[in-house]
C-alpha cells in the first residue's frame, strides 16, 4: 500500500526541476533585465547566451535540489527557497538591492523602527502571491519516494548530466562568460534564492552575534593625556549622519541650499571623504574601531576595546545618545541614551523622533560640565527609504516631495527633493550644536566633527537606498561629507592653524581617519593612534604636536 502511495507522487527529479525553472525565472527579474541591458546589439548571439545562462541557472538549481536527501527537506528547502526568493525580488526589483553578507548584517541589526520603514503594499504583495501561495503549493505537493537505491542512481545521473550541460554550454560560449563573470560581478548579488544563502554563509564565517562580550581585549593601553594649556574644560561633539551622501551637500558644490546655516557657521569642509562601509553596521564599528577599513573584522572588533573605551580610559567623560539602530555595542561600557523611545510632543511622531531631540537638553548639560567631555550624537539623518519622515514640515523646503516608501514609483526630482530636506534638517541639527558649543565659549573649549557613516542611492543607474556590497557599490553610497568646526578657544589652546585645515579641503580622508583625528583632538595618545591618520596633527604648533607635559598613564 505504501509503494502504491509513494508512485501516486510526483518523481523528485520532476520536482526539482520545475522548482528550478521557477525559481530562475519568478525570483530574478532584476539579474534578467540587467543581463539584457548588457546585450545591447541584439544580435542572435546575445540572444543565446542569455538563453545558454538560463539553462546554466537551471541546471545548477536542480543539481542543488537533488542533493538535498530525503522529500521532507527537499519540501522544507523549497519553502525557504521562496521566502527568500520573494524578499530578494522584491529589495532587487524595488530598490535595485543586491545581497550579500553585510546586507544580511545590516537586515538582522535593523530596528523594528528602520524595518517597518520598508514594509509596504507591494512588500505585501510580494510575499503573498511570491511566497505563502508557492509555500502552499510545495507543501500540498506529494512527492514521490523510490526505493534508496534507485533514488541514488537517478540524483548522481541528473546531476552528472547537469554538471556536464553546464561545462558544454559555458565552454562554447567561454569568451563571452569570461567578459561577463570578470566585469559584471555584481549581477551575482542579484541571484536568489542564493544570494540570500551565500550572504547568510558569509555572515555566519564573519560572525553573527550581536551581543556585546562579557569580556573584551584591552586594544588601546597604555593611554597617555597631555597637559591642558588652560584649566577650561575641553568639550567636543562627535556627531555620526546618517545615509548623507556627499554629492548633495552644498558646501561641497551641490546646486541646492542643503547647508544654508552651517555655510554661515565657518565649518572646514572635506570634499574627498569616503566611508568604510556602505552601511551602519560595518561603517559604525569599523570607524569607531582604529583599525582601518582594509583590517577591519567585525566579529574581531566587537571583542575588543574602541575609540570610547580609549576616551574614557584617558579620564574623559564620554556620553552616547543615540537616535538611530544603537550604537553596535560601541557604548556599552560608557554612559548612553537611546532617544527612540522618547515621548517628545515637540520632537517625535508615531514614525519616530526628529533629531533635534538629542539636543533639548544640551544648554542644561553643557552648563554643569568640569571635565573634558566628548558627547557622540548619533543620528537618524537621511535614513531611508521615507526621507519626508526624518524632517520636520518647516524643514520641507525643496518640492514636490516623494512621501511613499517605493522610491521607484516616485519621479527622481521628488525622491531627490525630499532626501534634500532631511539634509537640510541635519544642517539645522549641526549648527545648533554649533551655537550651542559658542554660547559656552566662556566656560568650555570646544569643537565639533561632523562625518556620515555612509551615503546613498538616489536612482541613479537603477539603484536605491544603500548596502551594496564596497568593492561594487557607486560612488553615491561611499563618498560622504565630514566636516570640522574649531572655536577659536580651541584653536588658541591646542595651536591649531585655521588657514592649515582651510588647505586640506581637497585632501583624501576617510573613516580610517576618525578614531585618531578624536583622540588627537583633545589630547589623547593610545597604543594604536597614528599621527599620519590625525588629520589635524600637521596643523598644530610644535608644542602641541609633540604632546606637552604627559599626564595620567593607564
Amino acid at each position: 500500500m505504501r509503494a502504491a502511495t509513494e508512485s501516486r507522487g510526483r518523481s523528485p527529479i520532476v520536482v526539482a526541476l520545475v522548482s528550478a525553472v521557477f525559481l530562475v525565472a519568478i525570483y530574478n527579474g532584476r539579474f534578467w533585465s540587467e543581463t539584457l541591458a548588457l546585450s545591447q546589439s541584439g544580435s542572435l548571439r546575445d540572444w543565446m547566451f542569455v538563453a545558454s545562462v538560463f539553462v546554466v541557472l537551471v541546471a545548477m538549481h536542480v543539481s542543488a535540489l537533488l542533493l538535498i536527501p530525503g522529500t521532507r527537506l527537499l519540501k522544507a528547502f523549497l519553502v525557504f527557497a521562496v521566502l527568500a526568493g520573494a524578499i530578494s525580488a522584491y529589495f532587487a526589483n524595488t530598490y535595485g538591492a543586491g545581497i550579500d553578507a553585510e546586507m544580511i548584517r545590516n537586515t538582522v541589526q535593523t530596528d523594528a523602527r528602520e524595518a517597518a520603514g520598508l514594509m509596504t503594499v507591494r512588500f505585501g504583495l510580494y510575499m503573498l502571491f511570491l511566497a505563502v501561495v508557492p509555500a502552499i503549493v510545495v507543501l500540498r505537493t506529494r512527492v514521490a519516494s523510490p526505493p534508496l537505491g534507485r533514488q541514488i542512481l537517478q540524483r548522481v545521473g541528473v546531476v552528472a548530466a547537469s554538471v556536464a550541460l553546464c561545462g558544454i554550454v559555458v565552454a562554447s560560449m567561454g569568451a563571452q562568460y569570461a567578459s561577463f563573470l570578470r566585469e559584471h560581478k555584481a549581477l551575482r548579488y542579484l541571484i536568489a534564492p542564493g544570494n540570500v544563502i551565500n550572504g547568510g554563509i558569509g555572515y555566519f564565517r564573519q560572525g553573527s552575534s550581536t551581543d556585546v562580550p562579557s569580556e573584551v581585549a584591552d586594544l588601546e593601553s597604555p593611554v597617555s593625556r597631555t597637559a591642558a594649556a588652560t584649566k577650561k574644560p575641553l568639550v567636543m561633539f562627535v556627531v555620526i549622519g546618517e545615509t548623507a551622501r556627499a554629492q548633495n551637500f552644498q558646501l561641497g558644490g551641490y546646486a541646492q541650499a542643503t547647508n544654508p546655516e552651517l555655510s554661515k557657521r565657518g565649518v572646514h569642509y572635506f570634499t574627498n571623504a569616503y566611508s568604510c562601509g556602505t552601511s551602519t553596521a560595518v561603517s559604525l564599528p569599523c570607524m569607531f574601531s582604529g583599525s582601518g577599513r582594509k583590517d577591519f573584522d567585525a566579529a574581531r572588533a566587537a571583542r575588543g576595546t574602541n575609540l570610547v573605551d580609549a576616551l574614557a580610559k584617558a579620564g574623559i567623560a564620554v556620553e552616547w545618545r543615540d537616535n538611530n539602530s544603537g550604537c553596535k555595542g560601541l557604548c556599552a561600557r560608557v554612559p548612553s541614551i537611546d532617544y527612540r523611545s522618547t515621548s517628545s510632543a515637540t520632537f517625535c511622531s508615531a514614525t519616530g523622533c526628529y533629531d533635534e531631540v538629542m539636543l533639548a537638553d544640551l544648554p542644561e548639560a553643557l552648563a554643569k560640565v568640569t571635565a573634558d567631555t566628548v558627547i557622540v550624537f548619533h543620528q537618524a539623518g537621511s535614513h531611508g527609504p521615507a526621507y519626508s519622515e526624518r524632517y520636520p514640515k518647516a524643514f520641507e523646503v525643496f518640492k514636490p516631495v516623494c512621501y511613499g516608501k517605493e522610491l521607484s514609483r516616485c519621479a527622481r526630482e521628488e525622491v531627490v527633493n525630499a532626501y534634500d530636506n532631511s539634509l537640510l534638517y541635519t544642517d539645522h541639527n549641526v549648527a545648533r550644536q554649533i551655537d550651542l558649543l559658542k554660547s559656552a565659549a566662556s566656560s568650555v573649549d570646544a569643537l565639533l566633527l561632523y562625518v556620515s557613516d555612509h551615503g546613498e542611492s538616489l536612482g541613479e543607474k537603477g539603484l536605491y537606498l544603500h548596502g551594496a556590497p564596497y568593492m561594487l557599490a557607486p560612488d553615491e553610497q561611499k563618498h560622504v561629507p565630514l566636516l570640522l568646526w574649531l572655536s577659536p578657544e580651541y584653536n588658541k589652546r591646542f595651536g591649531v592653524s585655521p588657514a592649515c585645515v582651510d588647505a586640506k579641503r581637497a585632501q583624501a580622508f576617510t573613516h580610517d581617519n576618525l578614531y585618531h583625528t578624536v583622540l588627537g583632538a583633545v589630547g589623547v595618545k593610545s597604543t594604536r593612534y597614528l599621527p599620519q591618520l590625525d588629520m589635524l596633527a600637521t596643523c598644530r604648533s610644535a608644542e602641541a604636536a609633540a604632546g606637552g607635559e604627559v599626564m595620567g598613564m593607564k
